[in-house]
């Protein structure tokens, strides 16, 4: 008998220490907040330094004192908490979701948004920090709706220990986002006045982005005529790694960019142009020492595209990001005409061969920390002579690396020694599914190799017992071992989603939309069946 859940997260243990971005249907509930408007001196409890008058709430030095309402939260939901500073001389606001969970603080005047989980507490604070001198005012507190058939795909910015379903730019789920951890080396990845223009122009908070805001910058051309029209950054790498270059761009009267990493001391370079109107990847180039590998473009919606492009680029560990306007024909040097351009919003460099989920910065780098999800096999009546596994993923991975991604496995916790696994081995590209007693290898069966640095969805089924083991994917004939143990030396006790178990290594890089399990060895018809 199948055991009923409400949801998954009342089902997978999940961490992820940092917040993370995902494509995601996004909707809010009521307003929590009375007297969000301060119209009245009501509604609120202000702690020492805190007046509420004239419309606003004000603070007037000092460090640590609350002004906070007690409102309808829910332990563990997310929230978004809107408000403005009107003025502020010094210091800074700290909002609170509960007063011992995460908070943000913010310090300029104008329209903040925090996205908060609540903590123990059903309090909403809002904490002077340091010698603060302000006044706020237009305070929202809404539930965070996921999923809902009325939302809006935005690329939302998850708070930290929330799964990401991410879902593509037509509405469709991919699955259960889960990721290793990346920095993203470009330090201000949105604020495109601290880029330099050459022959360029930029105008910021031009329209509406990806993440929902009117954040987005317009990359437009000066008057000059035949000539190239830029904006740059520079950034540091480790000398002689791969690293990949993504940022979001939508048209703008021009369709056509070129995405371009450079070694500006010895003028190496790798550079790939972009049809926006399209959403295609045209010429890809690289020049002196330089190592192009790939170039991809990802549609996000509402004419927006995330491009990226992978190469090693230089022995020196200073590099530069740039992007190039273009015309028809893969064009850069044109005629400017003040006006014509595109959107620009985004940018990251990485370490890797492939891009991963936005990492925004703001002034400095920033990392997004793994995610690590698993579930205990006591949770779904784990069978520990005989079974089935099941799983529907997508994947990116290093080709040619020297890793072992998981898609799915159930193991050890402990030590690893006992286990039975879903990976590809990316020296080779061969899809497996393995199974281990006491370290060694009992059941194999190879699914072929793969090629390009990326898998679109795929269906594994591995069923196993003693001396019987198989598996099919995407109802191709299943393949077959008939030769192997399976009772385990120490038991299996965890099963572990998109990552390997007992290790911060070898994660999937992709999205598991999902995972069945069958407590007995299902045929090998089945197993073609299932997966077809």
């Amino acid at each position: 008998m199948a055991r009923a859940y409400d949801n998954y997260s009342s089902l997978i243990d999940f961490t992820r220490a940092s917040s993370g971005t995902a494509l995601r249907p996004i909707s809010y509930g009521d307003e929590l907040v009375t007297n969000g408007t301060f119209d009245t001196d009501s509604g609120w409890v202000k702690q020492t330094g805190w007046t509420i008058n004239g419309g606003v709430a004000s603070f007037n030095g000092g460090g640590g004192s609350s002004l906070l309402q007690a409102i309808g939260m829910v332990t563990g939901i997310v929230y978004e908490i809107t408000f403005d500073i009107t003025s502020i001389s010094s210091g800074g606001i700290r909002i609170l979701c509960g007063f011992d969970n995460a908070s943000q603080t913010f310090n300029s005047v104008g329209t903040h948004t925090a996205i908060l989980t609540r903590g123990s507490n059903n309090f909403i604070y809002f904490q002077s920090v340091a010698a603060t001198v302000a006044s706020i005012d237009n305070v929202s507190v809404r539930e965070v709706l996921f999923d809902q058939p009325n939302g809006t795909l935005t690329l939302f910015n998850h708070p930290t220990n929330i799964p990401r379903i991410e879902y593509d730019a037509d509405g469709n789920r991919l699955g259960l986002l889960v990721e290793e951890s990346r920095t993203n080396l470009v330090t201000y990845s949105e604020d495109f006045t601290q880029w330099s223009n050459t022959r360029s122009n930029d105008t910021a908070n031009a329209t509406v982005s990806p993440d929902g805001g009117t954040t987005a910058t317009s990359f437009y051309t000066d008057n000059t005529a035949s000539s190239s029209h830029i904006i740059k950054k520079s950034a540091t790498i480790t000398a002689s790694s791969t690293n990949t270059f993504s940022v979001f761009l939508k048209a703008n009267a021009l369709n056509h960019v070129r995405v371009l990493l450079t070694d500006t001391a010895v003028d190496d370079f790798v550079s790939a142009f972009f049809d926006l109107s399209t959403g295609t990847v045209g010429t890809t180039d690289s020049n002196g020492l330089a190592t192009f590998l790939s170039a991809t473009i990802q549609n996000f919606g509402s004419g927006w595209y995330r491009c990226s492009i992978t190469g090693i680029v230089s022995s020196d560990t200073a590099i530069e990001t740039r992007i190039y306007l273009a015309e028809a024909g893969e064009n850069v040097v044109i005629d400017g005409d003040g006006a014509s351009g595109v959107y620009i919003w985004g940018a990251q460099l990485e370490a890797g061969s492939f891009p991963t989920s936005y990492i925004p910065t703001s002034g400095s780098t920033a990392t997004r920390s793994a995610d690590v999800a698993s579930i205990g096999v006591s949770e779904f009546g784990y069978n520990q002579s005989e079974g089935t596994l099941f799983v529907d993923f997508d994947m990116k991975y290093t080709e040619s690396g020297s890793g072992f991604p998981r898609v799915v496995e159930i193991a050890t916790e402990s030590n690893n020694a006992d286990r039975i696994k879903v990976q590809l081995t990316e020296s080779t590209g061969a899809l497996n599914a393995q199974a281990f007693v006491n370290f060694s290898v009992q059941g194999s069966v190879n699914l072929g190799s793969r090629t390009g640095g990326s898998l679109d969805s795929t269906k594994v089924a591995f069923a196993f017992r003693e001396d019987d083991f198989a598996a099919s994917d995407n109802g191709n004939t299943a393949v077959t071992d008939t030769s192997g143990t399976f009772a385990p030396s120490v038991g299996r006790d965890t099963l572990a989603i998109g990552k390997q178990t007992n290790s911060s290594s070898n994660f999937v890089n992709g999205h598991i939309k999902s995972i069945k399990y069958y407590p007995r060895r299902l045929t090998n018809a089945q197993l073609e069946e299932l997966t077809s």
